[in-house]
């Protein structure tokens, strides 16, 4: 396998000897109840078809490792609590667009909406290329003209103004835990 040409999940589940199906299923972020539940808190979620053969008991979801390049035995402890450490960094992640938002003061629906990455065509047009991308309620009633998406940005503490140059955006540096935003 050429490594400079897959994605780092093609590397770690072929590392973790999962299936290529399986893989790829996970790549197109498939999570159906059945895959979910056969994957037993594991972090390896089989596709459809595989889950399907494990939830039928054709098949165990050991029996879907081959190949495994990785020395700790399938499933493991140690695995479990490399997914309690990736939920960890997910929660800071979180944490830090609820941090972010708030100093460029975004409304709490609207930065809710971004961490579930939502971006309808809606959502992304009113953003006018700002960087704030408003949830579809507030983008709605930007896109009917009842609010404009300035009036949105209540409790702003960077000191930039609203929306930012494209010189201001490439100065606001470390925002994350020493936000430095330069007045306009």
């Amino acid at each position: 396998m050429d490594y400079k040409k897959v994605s780092k999940y093609d590397r770690l589940g072929e590392y973790y000897g999962y299936p290529k199906c399986c893989i790829d299923s996970f790549k197109r972020r498939e999570k159906s109840e059945i895959q979910l539940n056969v994957s037993r808190n594991t972090g390896f979620i089989p596709c459809i078809v595989c889950a399907t053969k494990v939830y039928n008991k054709e098949i165990t979801l050991e029996d879907l490792i081959k190949n495994r390049k990785c020395e700790t035995v399938f499933p493991s402890s140690k695995c479990a609590d490399s997914v309690i450490y990736s939920r960890t960094v997910q929660a800071q992640i979180q944490l830090k667009y609820d941090r972010l938002g708030e100093y460029y003061g975004y409304p709490k629906c609207c930065i809710d909406s971004f961490k579930r990455r939502e971006k309808s065509e809606i959502q992304l047009n009113v953003s006018r290329n700002t960087g704030f991308i408003p949830c579809i309620v507030c983008a709605t009633k930007v896109y009917n003209k009842e609010i404009t998406l300035e009036d949105l940005i209540k409790n702003r503490k960077c000191e930039t103004v609203f929306p930012f140059s494209t010189r201001s955006k490439s100065l606001c540096v470390n925002v994350t835990h020493n936000p430095v935003c330069p007045k306009n």
